[in-house]
């Protein structure tokens, strides 16, 4: 006999944590493309600010979703 709260996480949106190393000449829309999502929220997760510049070889969090 399962736990109601037990099968709602089967339900939930399963994200994947993305480690994203900024390649020369990548700009924030690029890599939002690349994973489906928005520059502001790239920024958001990684504490950016608006006018940040992305440097070579900079890790990005990226929260993605499963489509698995």
């Amino acid at each position: 006999h399962q736990h109601p709260a037990t099968q709602l996480s089967y339900q939930l949106p399963n994200l994947i944590k993305v480690i994203h190393i900024v390649q020369e000449n990548e700009y924030l829309e690029d890599i939002a493309r690349k994973y489906k999502t928005t520059p502001e929220e790239i920024q958001h997760w990684n504490n950016l600010s608006h006018q940040a510049f992305l440097k070579k070889n900079q890790q990005l969090i990226i929260w993605r979703k499963n489509t698995t």
